[in-house]
Formats: structure tokens, sequence, C-alpha cells
């Protein structure tokens, strides 16, 4: 089947069964039309000729672009859906993602202004008078 295909059968099932937010669906929308426009650039355009090379490269190739980690583990997800969808649904033997690793989510705490920083801060804003809003949106 043409990727294309797949993927346009793929979200009328999945908006149809509504086991997705609409926010999700159009995320997943994008990150697989993503791939399917990766693979095409690799002259792969069937579910029978994707494999599990080809999604590792695309989610590579979404890394070294600067993706961040949990939107990457949010495409890699979609990708896994979609792939055991068209094995479900019989449009390829194999699940290509099935194997498929996400990358591993940062466990450290965000960093957090100092004391000497929210003085710094407090300090400018109370020089700021009421008046001048437009001087207080730049800070």
């Amino acid at each position: 089947m043409d990727l294309r295909r797949g993927l346009a059968l793929y979200l009328d099932e999945v908006a149809l069964g509504r086991t997705l937010s609409e926010n999700t669906l159009k995320a997943y929308s994008s990150d697989i039309a993503q791939f399917v426009a990766f693979a095409e650039g690799e002259r792969v355009t069937t579910t029978t000729e994707c494999d599990l090379e080809l999604a590792r490269s695309w989610v590579w190739s979404q890394a070294e672009a600067g993706v961040a980690g949990a939107t990457l583990r949010r495409k890699v997800s979609a990708l896994k859906r979609f792939s055991s969808w068209l094995v479900g649904a019989g449009h390829t033997k194999g699940d290509i993602a099935a194997r498929l690793r996400t990358p591993p989510s940062s466990n450290s705490l965000p960093r957090v202004m100092g004391r000497a920083q929210m003085e710094e801060i407090l300090q400018a804003l109370s020089l700021i008078h009421i008046s001048e809003p437009t001087r207080l949106r730049r800070i």
C-alpha cells in the first residue's frame, strides 16, 4: 500500500474512533506525515518497503535537527501506533516500529533562579512606573 494512502486511512480511522484528543490527533498527523516525507526522500513509497532501519534513521534525523526530547518521544509514539495499525489492518506483514526505542527522558529538575537573580529582577521592576507598560514588557 502507498504510504500516503495508508496515512490517510489511519487518520480517518483514528478520528472516527475518537481515541485521541484533537490536539494529539493533529500532532500525530503531522508527525507521521513527516515520517512519510522522510521515507519518500529515501525512495520508500509503500508500506512494505518500510523497515526498522528507516524508522531509526528518521528518529536520528529528528534528533539531529534539534527536536526536543519530549517532542521526539511523541513522534516515536505516533510512528509506533501507525506501524501497529498497518499490521492490524493487513497493510504490511511486520511491525517496523515494534522494536523502535524512544529516547530517554531527562530526569533532571529544571534550573531555578538564585536569590541574587530574583533580587535583581525585583529591583528592576521597582524602578518601572506603572504608566510605562511598554517598558515593563521589555524586561
